[in-house]
Order: C-alpha cells, then sequence, then structure tokens
C-alpha cells in the first residue's frame, strides 16, 4: 500500500492542481483552434429558410432615400379580402386573396365590386399574383403549388410545383419574380417556371427579409414588407434597396376596422403611372402619387 506522509501529500497536491491546469489549457486551445478552422472553412453548414446558401457580403455604402407620398383618391376595399396579391390589367384590378376556404382570384372594378372569379380548393392558400405573357400566375403558401389562368375568363388551364413557400410574383414582360417570405427573390424562367436566379435583397449592408407582394415599376421592383409599414423599392440588378415608402399613415385609417391586417398589395398601371396600395381585409384601397426626393 502507497502511504502519503506529510511532506508527501504536499508534493502530491501540487502535482494534482498542476496536472488539471495542464489539461484545462491543452483542452481549450484545442476549443480556439477548431473555432478558428469552421470560421476559415464557412461556418455552420446550416442555413435559413430555403436551405440558401449566402452570398460574401460586400461593402455598401448606399443609403436608400425615403420617397414621400400623397393621396390622390381613396376608393372602396371588401373586407373579407385577405390581399395576397394585386395588379392592374385591362382597366381592372386583379386581386388574389387568402386564407383556408376563402381563397380565390377576382377580378375588381374601381367601385370595389368584384365582376369575375374563381376559386381555389379548400386545401389551398392563395398568395401573390402576376401577369406574363397574356397569362395569370398565382401562387400558394405551403402547398408548393402555382396556377395558371386565362385573365379573360380566370379559367385554370396548368400548374406547376416548386420548392419552399410562395408569397409574392410580379413580372417584367421577360422573367417572373418569386418571394418567398426571406430575404431572396427567385428569377423564374417563363417557358419552365424554373429558378434561373436569384436576388439577395439588402437594405444598406443587411439583408431585408419578409419580402411579400411584389409589384414591377419602372424597372424596379417595389416590395412590401410583412408586419411593416413599408415599401422598398429593389434595383433587381444587385439586389440594392435604393428607396422606401412609409405608409404608416395609411395604415392608421383601418383603426376603426375590426377585420383590419397588416398592409399588402400594389398594383401599377403602366399606362397612366397611377399607383394603388390596400392591405390584408382593409376597407379602403388608396390611389397614391410618388415625390422621388434625392
Amino acid at each position: 500500500m502507497f502511504l502519503v506522509f506529510g511532506w508527501q501529500r504536499y508534493y502530491f497536491f501540487v502535482y494534482l492542481c498542476t496536472l488539471y491546469i495542464y489539461i484545462f489549457i491543452m483542452r481549450m486551445s484545442f476549443c480556439v483552434i477548431f473555432a478558428v478552422l469552421m470560421m476559415a472553412c464557412g461556418g455552420s453548414t446550416t442555413h435559413k429558410r430555403g436551405a440558401e446558401q449566402q452570398p460574401t457580403r460586400t461593402q455598401n455604402t448606399t443609403v436608400p432615400v425615403r420617397w414621400d407620398y400623397s393621396v390622390v383618391q381613396t376608393l372602396p376595399h371588401p373586407t373579407n379580402h385577405y390581399t395576397q396579391g394585386l395588379l392592374w390589367h385591362n382597366g381592372h384590378l386583379y386581386e388574389s386573396i387568402g386564407q383556408y376556404g376563402q381563397s380565390a382570384v377576382h377580378i375588381m372594378n374601381l367601385e370595389g365590386k368584384s365582376t369575375r372569379s374563381v376559386a381555389l380548393g379548400e386545401q389551398y392558400f392563395g398568395e401573390g399574383l402576376t401577369l406574363h405573357n397574356g397569362r395569370l400566375y398565382q401562387l400558394t403558401w405551403l402547398e408548393h403549388t402555382g396556377f395558371v389562368y386565362d385573365p379573360l375568363t380566370l379559367s385554370p388551364t396548368a400548374r406547376w410545383e416548386y420548392s419552399g413557400e410562395g408569397w409574392g410574383l410580379t413580372s417584367d414582360g421577360t422573367n417572373i419574380y418569386m418571394s418567398d417570405g426571406s430575404h431572396i427573390l427567385r428569377v423564374l424562367d417563363p417557358a419552365t417556371l424554373q429558378t434561373t436566379k436569384r436576388i439577395y435583397v439588402r437594405f444598406g449592408n443587411r439583408y431585408v427579409r419578409d419580402l411579400n407582394e411584389l409589384e414591377w415599376i419602372d424597372g424596379r421592383i417595389w416590395a412590401n414588407l410583412y408586419g411593416y409599414n413599408r415599401i422598398v423599392v429593389i434595383n433587381p440588378s444587385d439586389g440594392r434597396v435604393e428607396a422606401y415608402i412609409d405608409l404608416d399613415e395609411l395604415v392608421k385609417t383601418q383603426q376603426d376596422n375590426p377585420r383590419r391586417d397588416v398592409l399588402n398589395g400594389i398594383a401599377w398601371d403602366a399606362a397612366t403611372g397611377r399607383i394603388f396600395v390596400t392591405g390584408k381585409n382593409w376597407d379602403k384601397l388608396f390611389e397614391i402619387k410618388i415625390t422621388q426626393n434625392e
């Protein structure tokens, strides 16, 4: 049996303390080295919604400017329309509305009346809407299914499938742009409806998430931000937000509307330059005029 006397106990204690300190230092060194290696290799392999690989951030000193607006006219809007997509075509508003069991596409006049509509099945939650090359395209939220319609009759003509969530749609006449609630806009080939490119949207040096309803206006993509009272104006060539419009005063007009939800819905009449905005279950549709501050 090993006996430990007084002086031996002292040196044995020192030996144990030294051993523990050495082990602790070695473990900490390994953790630091591992962390450095992980940073050098790009960090975690998990990604945000959509499992999109993020691009390298670049320094962007451009500060988006605030554009002012004035209300040209106030028009009625059905409070049972949970607005998901809005566009102007051939003298009418086309509106995609959501909610399970209520989702549909409507052709509307400026008196707030639906002149024609088509309902989706109860299993679908309607989302963004756009017109491209004489056909209407509509997204659904979680069902990975898009629908194509004849814009005159609203008769369904086709459908397609996609990955991820469906939020907003717009078209520049050549490509279709799709939002999915993240900071990424997908560019779709209209012939195949497959993603050909991704646009990473930034406000200064920060990604802008919650991109929702989209509208192509004068070479730029206008987007509602879900849950915010703002519209951002995006340069499609590089994803920079060049301007924003604060519509908080319009939101305040809905304080007495018990069915109101968030701001959502942008439509552009390219022939006259008119811009219409509304919100989910709002009782008003607004025609606004923009002042582009420098």
